[in-house]
């Protein structure tokens, strides 16, 4: 599914080092499905890149992180942008828009959590749209929602909540999404991202 494209915007894969790419999730999606909170690195890739060239973002998987928060969970993630205005999807399996099931989710989960931080570029703190679930149309399988938080990042690490809508969904397709017009040489830094 790497390059669907719909009007206004765009989904190409990602350039990814350090972890599998788009259409290698066998290890993902042969895992049990959670029966509680869990990392969202245990099931879903950053597989797709929003607005841009798949150049125009690298992302870094546990390599060239900033010192992790504290009893961090799951991967840690450096994304260096070589354009402004991108964005990434974390995909279930990797290169799923919704044209095959999403991870069954347990009942229970209420929101999703992070820590983000960003370093570089012309902008001393960058707006972010951080969010969850990713509806596509004309598919089998679409997000049944999406929520989104606006945020400004710093150097600094912050940790950030996204609530879900309740009742929780029962699947999931695409977990968690960063959108931002940033700089060319900022590197974007997220760590401990659970659903709980």
């Amino acid at each position: 599914m790497c390059g669907r494209v719909w009007v206004n915007w765009g989904v190409v894969c990602l350039a990814l080092v350090g972890a599998v790419g788009c259409g290698s999730s066998d290890a993902a999606s042969a895992k049990a499905p959670p029966s509680g909170s869990f990392a969202v690195s245990d099931y879903f890739v950053p597989a797709a890149v929003l607005q841009g060239a798949p150049g125009h973002v690298i992302t870094h998987i546990n390599d060239g992180c900033m010192t992790r928060p504290a009893a961090a969970l799951g991967d840690c993630y450096r994304f260096d942008f070589q354009e402004a205005s991108l964005g990434a999807l974390w995909q279930y399996p990797a290169g799923n828009f919704g044209d095959a099931p999403g991870l069954a989710l347990p009942s229970g989960l209420t929101k999703v959590s992070f820590w983000a931080a960003v370093t570089g570029g012309e902008v001393a703190m960058p707006s972010f749209e951080f969010g969850a679930g990713y509806p596509v149309p004309d598919v089998a399988y679409p997000d049944t929602f999406a929520v989104t938080n606006d945020v400004k990042l710093s150097a600094e690490w912050q940790y950030f909540e996204v609530a879900l809508p309740q009742p929780a969904p029962t699947s999931l397709v695409m977990a968690f999404k960063f959108d931002s017009y940033v700089t060319s040489g900022e590197r974007f830094y997220l760590d401990d991202l659970v659903y709980e």
